[in-house]
């Protein structure tokens, strides 16, 4: 049996679960080990998540408390998992974040086996990000791309920047577990109408909680919830806006369930797996129009894709005063879920990659 080493320094909001996915369909196939970090946001029960026949393996080097980057910690990371590698063995190396993607090919320069690198969001396509950095960003990605290694894409809009950065990019559409989400599909199928707008999410630049905050300023008729928390938890401050922290994965699927509108307001996205759980529990979804939103909603037929603070009120206000349409729209985003976005689609077309 092969094994598989998925490299995971950003363990936490949807790598985690994105990795806690893959790792779990891949387990019966392969010895599946994974090396990963540690961040505030990391969910304390993040073992939990994995089956237990996965092998999790903590890089130390890889904790990032503060989000500052250190070259010396960057140098211990990389002989931390240069020695994860040889100890080992694996058949196949799968990469997830950027940072994951410069050290796992560091520390694995001369290890001749199929690599795979799964950026989850280029980092230079950031919003809040300088130009030069953003520049900076795209050189790093061309260096490292030069290696034998296979980029993937979770997006339309992602493979195609990947295009241009090597000639080995492929497109695998991020998927969910929807036998897990089925408990929460029934809660959501039950529920009454409340009149609730959720979203999950690290309040931090790219979730744009201050954006999140003046829509919930302008309909303060409407109670918004904020299912995560972060070092920006300070800018959800209008009174109808409940913060709810990290607490266990099922607290924060049953307060989706009990939404009544799903919205994501990001700067910028891979392809956000928060998004497609909420789709497969009937959620009407409002987003902003970013890489990754509006590669998964479909303008007025399974969601909304907006631009300002106004548009997301109206669309918002649509949805919670017609109830019936906002059924349909639900219904059709899980159907796209269960045809385009499930585990066990993705995990055979990675599997294929493996095996090349």
């Amino acid at each position: 049996m092969k094994t598989i080493l998925h490299i995971a320094e950003a363990f936490g909001g949807g790598i985690l679960t994105f990795v806690a996915n893959l790792a779990n369909e891949q387990s019966s196939k392969y010895n599946v080990v994974v090396a990963h970090g540690m961040r505030y946001e990391t969910h304390k029960d993040y073992k939990r998540f994995f089956k237990e026949n996965i092998k999790l393996v903590r890089v130390e080097n890889f904790d990032y408390f503060d989000q500052k980057i250190s070259i010396r910690k960057e140098f211990a990371a990389l002989k931390e998992l240069r020695s994860v590698i040889c100890k080992v063995k694996p058949d196949i190396i799968h990469m997830h974040s950027s940072q994951s993607g410069v050290l796992g090919k560091l520390a694995s320069w001369n290890y001749k086996v199929p690599k795979v690198y799964s950026p989850h969001g280029f980092a230079f396509l950031k919003q809040d990000t300088a130009k030069w950095k953003k520049w900076v960003y795209k050189l790093i990605e061309k260096v490292f791309a030069m290696g034998n290694c296979t980029l993937v894409a979770s997006s339309k809009t992602e493979f195609e920047e990947a295009r241009k950065i090597t000639r080995k990019a492929v497109l695998i559409k991020n998927g969910i577990n929807t036998v897990v989400l089925n408990p929460y599909r029934e809660i959501a199928i039950e529920k009454k109408s409340t009149g609730v707008v959720g979203m999950v999410g690290r309040a931090l630049p790219q979730k744009n909680p201050s954006f999140f905050n003046r829509i919930a300023e302008m309909m303060p008729h409407v109670h918004f919830e904020w299912i995560g928390d972060g070092k920006l938890r300070d800018e959800l401050k209008s009174p109808n806006i409940h913060v709810v922290g990290w607490g266990p994965r099922e607290e924060a699927l049953e307060y989706v369930a009990k939404s009544d509108v799903y919205i994501m307001t990001s700067l910028w996205e891979g392809m956000p797996l928060s998004l497609l759980e909420a789709m497969y529990m009937g959620k009407p979804c409002v987003v902003t129009n970013v890489v990754g939103n509006r590669d998964v909603i479909e303008d007025g037929k399974n969601g909304f894709i907006c631009e300002t603070e106004e548009q997301f009120v109206e669309k918002i206000n649509y949805l919670l005063n017609n109830p019936t349409e906002s059924e349909k729209i639900g219904k059709q985003a899980q159907k796209d879920v269960l045809e385009k976005y499930n585990i066990e689609i993705m995990s055979e077309e990675y599997s294929r990659i493996y095996n090349c």
